[in-house]
């Protein structure tokens, strides 16, 4: 029986030792907390097989103090390295998910910022400071309206107080405003306040995102100027062939008075033709008659003569 449980206990030694090998290999490829303490847990556990199989062998005698000392520090360890592993996995996609968010807040293009459930700033991107030059987080829990990006305008920051007023109360705002920027130049500016929730629906932040539209504003204005030109150009031109369109009226009106009289000076031309056609005629049946006549005359006095002789 001795000897049995000395086998058991050595291959347990051995796989306890092939299992902490493992986790070494993957400590030195990823140096995760919960691995460390797997390992060390493993360690105390391969301890108490070693030592239990000398005692077995009679190699070594009472160590039944230091086996429950060990004992009752492997299930401790090894718990430890058990919430480490869930709990510390879960901080580190948290942390990554935290990186992946600052990432991308920081790198947007547009204005963004969060504020606590009062108006007062909690964080801004890097294109939102860049733009007004704050520096060392000096905007960090102003009240919004009183930052650098509301202190050219009074009006426009009594409408960013209605605005925060109405997202407090839980409306989605956007308007139009403009800010200067670090060389005090206005741009236009898309403005959005958003509120947000937590799981019992209370307001905890409000995210504010501003887009600088003055490029498309620009872009706006010149499409208005080259429309209102283009008006202009297609009234002066419509103005143009009107007045050329009453000019040809005018012309086609005078060449129809024109066409009138040439027809009638041709109707009586053709009549005149006619007339004179109908007279070329009888002229012509009168030639045709005295013609006859001569004729006549001459065959009469040609007969006459012999008849003359004769007689």
């Amino acid at each position: 029986m001795g000897n049995y449980i000395v086998i058991v206990n050595m291959l347990s030694a051995f796989f306890i030792c092939l299992s902490i090998v493992i986790v070494f290999l993957r400590i030195y490829r990823e140096r995760i907390q919960y691995k460390i303490l797997l390992s060390f847990a493993l360690t105390i556990l391969l301890a108490g097989a070693i030592i239990n199989t000398l005692e077995h062998a009679s190699m070594i005698s009472n160590t039944e103090g230091f086996e429950q000392i060990l004992s009752i520090l492997f299930l401790p360890i090894l718990i430890f390295a058990i919430y480490e592993r869930i709990i510390g996995e879960q901080l580190r996609e948290r942390i990554q998910s935290e990186k992946k968010f600052k990432g991308i807040f920081d790198q947007a293009f547009s204005f963004i910022g969060l504020l606590d459930n009062q108006g007062r700033i909690i964080e801004a991107n890097k294109a939102a400071i860049k733009f007004v030059g704050y520096s060392n987080n000096d905007y960090e829990g102003s009240f919004l309206p009183d930052t650098k990006w509301w202190d050219h305008s009074e009006p426009e920051k009594k409408k960013l107080l209605l605005a925060l007023e109405q997202a407090i109360n839980g409306e989605t705002v956007r308007f139009e405003t403009t800010h200067l920027d670090i060389n005090r130049n206005s741009h236009h500016i898309d403005f959005l306040l958003k509120p947000i929730y937590d799981s019992n629906e209370k307001l905890i932040y409000l995210i504010v995102e501003g887009r600088d539209i003055t490029e498309i504003k620009q872009t706006k204005l010149e499409l208005e100027n080259h429309k209102k030109n283009l008006e202009e150009l297609v009234q002066k031109r419509t103005l143009e062939l009107e007045t050329a369109n009453s000019e040809l009226q005018t012309i086609n009106e005078a060449l129809n008075g024109k066409n009138t009289i040439i027809k009638q000076q041709n109707t009586m031309l053709k009549r005149a033709f006619d007339d004179l056609k109908e007279a070329q005629g009888q002229l012509i049946q009168a030639e045709k008659m005295a013609s006859l006549g001569v004729l006549t005359a001459g065959v009469a006095h040609e007969i006459n003569n012999p008849l003359n002789y004769i007689m």
